[in-house]
């Protein structure tokens, strides 16, 4: 008999990998529960046993969607347990907003927690170039709620030896697995170097974290020599001027908005390097695609 599971995690998801989902279905009952757009047409939707209850995200007002969604997942448990539908498990995408969610739904039906440890959080808030009283908040807060969810979590799953010792939890009596995220390589495997051109790529976001400004300041060593070179940057940044501020009057940089997972091969087939410069990272899913 499958087991019933629930998966939280924060979206909004943009996408649905089709072979992950039937995976997945083999195994498990899945109750999946995140965030998508409103004209995304992925709520209350069905992959073999895989199905999803999403809420709505909207940019405009994403505190406020953030704020439902927890909700929403309150509610979404709350009439499990009322029709007495049976969870085997609640797994939790962060030992953070998620987490929290998790533990308060594992509460409500009656279920263990398994958190899933995905980014090194304490580096992420030290990294942040901003200075106001909402990061010393952050940085306070943010061990502190890891180890809330993680010493009420029977699992946790992380990336990399010692991701969580600086937290310094008792896991004797806990399940503690390390293994990498999923990531599919087959469309890369067919990529081939016929449309390669003399472009280096970046991909990813936040600034900061992924060290975009090194990687600027490093091209911009290298770009009167190499002037036949490009640097093609995909990310979301709404705000351009940190660009503005570190490429000046260098040539053959691009700053492109984030692409679809699904476009990523195509993007890594026309460039000749691909370069990381993360200040930290728990498991670089590009690096292994690239």
């Amino acid at each position: 008999m499958k087991l019933n599971i629930v998966m939280i995690s924060p979206g909004p998801v943009l996408t649905l990998k089709e072979e992950y989902c039937k995976l997945l279905s083999r195994e498990f009952n899945v109750r999946h529960l995140s965030t998508c757009y409103i004209n995304s047409g992925l709520n209350r939707k069905k992959i073999g046993t895989y199905s999803t209850y999403f809420s709505f995200y909207k940019t405009k007002i994403s505190t406020l969607c953030k704020l439902w969604f927890v909700f929403y997942c309150i509610i979404q448990s709350v009439l499990w347990r009322i029709k007495k539908e049976k969870i085997n498990l609640v797994s939790a995408y962060d030992p953070l907003k998620t987490g929290l969610t998790a533990v308060i739904c594992a509460r409500i039906t009656r279920a263990p927690c398994v958190t899933e440890v995905n980014g090194v959080y304490n580096k992420v808030v030290e990294i942040e170039k901003t200075v106001n009283p909402l990061k010393t908040v952050k940085k306070l807060s943010v061990p502190a709620v890891q180890k809330f969810v993680l010493k009420r979590s029977a699992g946790i799953k992380v990336l990399f030896p010692d991701q969580i010792k600086d937290l310094k939890i008792d896991t004797t009596n806990k399940i503690v697995r390390m293994f990498p995220n999923y990531v599919n390589i087959n469309k890369f495997l067919e990529c081939s170097d016929k449309h390669e051109k003399k472009q280096v790529l970046f991909a990813g976001f936040p600034f900061w974290i992924k060290g975009v400004d090194i990687l600027i300041s490093a091209y911009r060593l290298i770009a009167e020599k190499y002037n036949e070179w490009e640097l093609k940057i995909l990310g979301y940044y709404p705000d351009k001027s940190l660009f503005d501020k570190y490429i000046g009057n260098t040539k053959n940089i691009s700053v492109h908005s984030a692409v679809m997972p699904s476009e990523m091969p195509i993007q890594m087939q026309q460039c000749a390097i691909f370069v990381l410069p993360s200040r930290t990272d728990a498991l670089a899913r590009v690096l292994i695609e690239s």
